[in-house]
């Protein structure tokens, strides 16, 4: 399915609930929403102050980049070096407290290049395919996406949505269910995937950290999807059924898109690898440009 984005941009104050001397955005959901429609027809009806709409089209689904690191007998000092700036932490307990630590230390560092750059955390699980073939499917957390055998053609806007092509090797075929997991709309805001050779490896996107018990864990409530994984046929091998606390932690660029890609990785300690030895965030797709089409 095509993705779109608008973006305005204006001088003029906007209020959208913060509270005076505050930096929290109290306007949520529908409400935060209403007040962006509000300010857009206002500086389009002209009664607004100056301002500038950047509109971006891309033919493909947005993926947000990612990468991954394991922990492997740790000790000392371990985690990643994430754009030149090593983010550490100091390997406690078991490699699973470990990767929960440097999650932790990604997800609250205050150092440039760092900050606002990541999300990571440890909680996880492997999908192992062998020889899957055309209609068997996997279901993550409330969505289904289903083995075709090559492309299909298409008839209708987001018709090949949660579909993957099961026609190459098993490792193609991880690759493709880990696309397809990382631009489905249902799960990109939940889940996020990295195949490594014939696996793929799930994360959670949104989750809760309690320092205490250096964990982390799903949120819970009505506006998030179970974390249940269930696959039709046995050519699907799940290490569980839910994405747990793991030895693994998984890395996700912030910002949506292509520009994810730029971000660079590299282990740092001992016991500590990059997945796929990959050394720059992969996997973002679409959304990295756009044009001005109107201006007030």
């Amino acid at each position: 399915m095509p993705t779109h984005s608008i973006s305005y941009h204006t001088r003029e104050k906007v209020d959208y609930g913060v509270t005076a001397g505050g930096t929290t955005i109290n306007r949520s959901y529908r409400t935060l929403t209403r007040r962006l429609i509000n300010e857009l027809r206002s500086s389009i009806a002209g009664a607004g102050s100056d301002g500038t709409f950047t509109f971006q089209y891309d033919a493909a689904d947005i993926a947000y980049a990612n990468s991954g690191l394991a922990v492997s007998s740790g000790s000392g000092t371990v985690g990643a070096t994430l754009n030149g700036v090593a983010t550490t932490a100091t390997w406690a307990t078991s490699d699973t407290v470990a990767a929960a630590l440097i999650a932790n230390a990604i997800n609250t560092s205050s150092t440039a290049k760092v900050k606002g750059m990541f999300f990571a955390n440890n909680l996880s699980m492997t999908i192992t395919l062998a020889s899957v073939t055309a209609g068997q499917y996997v279901d993550i957390c409330g969505t289904r996406f289903t083995a075709t055998n090559g492309v299909p053609p298409t008839i209708y806007s987001g018709q090949l949505q949660n579909t993957f092509d099961i026609s190459g090797a098993d490792a193609a075929d991880a690759t493709a269910l880990a696309a397809a997991i990382n631009a489905s709309p249902d799960m990109t805001q939940w889940v996020f995937a990295i195949p490594v050779s014939n696996a793929v490896r799930l994360f959670p996107r949104k989750t809760t950290y309690t320092a205490a018990s250096t964990s982390f864990a799903m949120p819970t409530g009505s506006r998030y999807p179970v974390n249940i994984v269930t696959a039709s046929a046995a050519t699907f091998t799940l290490s569980g059924s839910q994405m747990v606390a793991s030895a693994f932690v998984g890395i996700q660029a912030q910002a949506p898109g292509a520009i994810g890609n730029c971000f660079t990785i590299a282990a740092s300690g001992t016991g500590i690898t990059v997945l796929n030895s990959e050394t720059y965030l992969m996997r973002g797709v679409a959304l990295d440009g756009g044009f001005i089409i109107g201006e007030t």
